[in-house]
């Protein structure tokens, strides 16, 4: 009742929906007075209707169940956020950006582009918080960590103009973005709510138009489909960074410090993003980790793009859905237009989109210039190395390909089943999960449990180490593509013939949650795949589904008390080290401003 006569509306990127109730002659669009934000719904809502009662239901893009809006029950609560970033604590000595005790800086392989602007990057864990690692798509952070990231633009004379620090906490049900402001004197930061775009003085007459995101707008990149963190990822991460105290692979020295909730061993194991100028990787490794990197947070299943496209780091470039694909978004006005023209690049509106300068068309969303430097290798791989289909660039076309996502000329396939060597899981020997240990329910969301199977060697010769992944789905088939993935233990090299059980401890995240009152039914499902290399076909022979379901009911959206807490390595410190982010305090967290419905 307390929504009768309000306006409601969503959007669909952030999947904010606000109640605004028409007191207030001031557009509800203007910053400012954007109306009560009333939920935060686990899907994207493009629509609304209408039962008899006049209950308010909301529609989704695609197929799925229809939402209906329930009482949250008490207000929001929380530590409200600080007004300038020098009290936050996440710097103890801000004009060095020195981070305080137990923030961890880190850099990634293939960044982000953000119209040119050098990038510095830190993270948080709470507490004993562990991140839940996975070989290829995201990781899932514990409650509580934060996220840091630094902009500074390049004077024309030398030395750089600070811009923006954003900050991004997980809260108990969702992620949020904050972004500060530099002042002018370069002292401090500045909240900023709501956007804003200025032209920023660099010196020597050069000016430079700035977007500085909403707090809305933050979560337009960091999608739910994206995993929320877009960076912080196996194949980011397999670079060396120099510590203070040594220099050091990512993947190790975090796996070595027991950041991950399992030992991944040897970090070689994983499949890199490279950046653009690395000269040791092949033009199409570059431009796959330059779509990923840029596009695959909008541009995947679950994504809120349309179209259907593909971009993610994981699927082989044939599999985009848009080598010599129609677009369905517009055409530009090219003739015989293709999202992605074999060998032209000026039929290719991905191409166009990434060169573009008009706001309305560049892609990727919320940068203002084109990355001169993306937009000649993306150009030079279509024109001149997209002949065909070839996703690897091994010469071989995908329609023949036994593996056409890893470089493979001579084709070697062992097993006799079709799959090349390089990305068959199955290859000698191969394994299997015999069976899932059903756990008992209801789980409760963010809930932290023991997981374990057994896995099987089908074969007579030992196996190499390898993961078994455990998943929640909705029905009794695995689709990684949508399936949770809850964690992950490692089994060394396991004889023919035999078998072994695996035990890995997980967390129910919160984003799995279907949005209704009533508990949601799931499988369990265990699968033993090599970590890093891409799905066989043949699948079902790797994975076990659980015989019981679980249900996961809707969270309670209690808090939890946290202080940021990191661990470093041992190796580069010579010690085991534990300090607190922010010294004797908590780090902030989000408030809600009005009681919500």
């Amino acid at each position: 009742p307390e929504l009768y006569g309000a306006y409601l509306y969503s959007d669909t990127l952030s999947l904010r929906v606000w109640a605004w109730d028409g007191s207030d002659p001031v557009d509800p669009w203007q910053p400012g007075n954007p109306g009560v934000l009333i939920s935060v719904p686990p899907v994207s809502l493009v629509g609304f209707g209408q039962d008899r009662a006049g209950e308010i239901f909301g529609l989704r893009y695609s197929s799925g169940p229809i939402h209906r809006l329930v009482r949250n029950g008490a207000p929001g609560s929380g530590i409200a956020v600080p007004a300038l970033l020098s009290q936050t604590g996440f710097f103890s000595h801000l004009p060095t950006l020195t981070p305080a005790p137990g923030i961890v800086e880190y850099a990634v392989e293939a960044p982000l582009w953000s119209d040119g602007a050098v990038k510095r990057r830190w993270i948080a864990l709470p507490g004993q918080g562990k991140i839940q690692f996975d070989a290829t798509e995201s990781f899932d952070f514990p409650i509580g960590t934060a996220f840091v990231k630094h902009f500074e633009i390049p004077r024309p004379g030398g030395g750089m103009r600070r811009v923006e620090t954003r900050v991004f906490w997980r809260q108990t049900d969702r992620w949020v973005g904050v972004t500060y402001r530099w002042n002018a004197a370069q002292t401090d930061a500045q909240r900023l709510v709501g956007g804003l775009q200025e032209s920023i003085d660099l010196g020597g007459g050069q000016l430079q138009t700035w977007r500085y995101p909403s707090e809305s707008e933050c979560l337009g990149c960091h999608t739910a489909a994206g995993g929320r963190v877009l960076g912080v990822r196996a194949r980011q991460l397999g670079e060396s960074f120099d510590y203070g105290t040594g220099v050091m692979v990512q993947l190790a020295a975090w796996n070595c410090g027991q950041l991950f909730d399992v030992d991944i061993r040897d970090p070689n194991r994983f499949e890199r993003a490279r950046d653009l100028d690395d000269p040791a990787a092949t033009r199409i490794h570059r431009a796959r980790s330059y779509f990923a990197t840029n596009c695959e947070m909008c541009h995947q299943p679950q994504g809120p793009a349309p179209g259907g496209i593909d971009f993610r780091f994981t699927r082989a470039v044939g599999n985009w859905n848009a080598i010599d694909v129609a677009p369905t978004q517009g055409d530009l006005g090219v003739a015989n237009a293709r999202r992605i023209a074999i060998g032209n690049r000026s039929r290719s509106i991905a191409w166009l989109r990434q060169s573009s300068n008009d706001a309305a068309v560049r892609m990727a969303r919320g940068t203002l210039a084109p990355h001169t430097q993306a937009v000649g290798l993306i150009g030079d791989w279509i024109d001149s190395d997209l002949t065909f289909i070839d996703s690897d660039a091994d010469g071989i076309r995908d329609s023949v390909d036994r593996c056409p996502r890893v470089p493979d000329p001579t084709q070697p396939d062992r097993d006799g089943d079709g799959i090349g060597n390089a990305c068959d899981p199955d290859d000698q020997p191969d394994l299997a999960v015999r069976s899932v240990v059903p756990l008992a329910g209801p789980l409760t969301a963010g809930q932290t449990l023991s997981l374990s199977a057994v896995a099987e060697n089908l074969a007579t010769t030992a196996s190499d180490s390898f993961p078994l992944s455990f998943y929640l789905s909705r029905d009794d088939r695995l689709d990684a593509a949508v399936d949770t993935p809850i964690g992950h233990c490692w089994i060394e090299s396991l004889n023919g013939r035999s078998t072994r059980s695996c035990a890995a401890s997980g967390r129910i995240p919160t984003d799995i949650l279907p949005g209704t009152a009533s508990p949601t039914p799931f499988h369990w499902i265990a699968c033993a795949d090599r970590g890093g290399f891409e799905t066989d076909p043949f699948s079902a022979n790797d994975c076990r589904v659980s015989p019981q379901t679980v249900v996961v009911p809707e969270p309670d959206g209690r808090g939890r008390e946290w202080a940021a807490l990191v661990v470093i390595c041992a190796v580069l410190a010579g010690r085991r080290q534990r300090a607190l982010a922010v010294a004797g305090r908590r780090p902030p967290t989000m408030s809600a401003s009005r009681r919500s419905s």
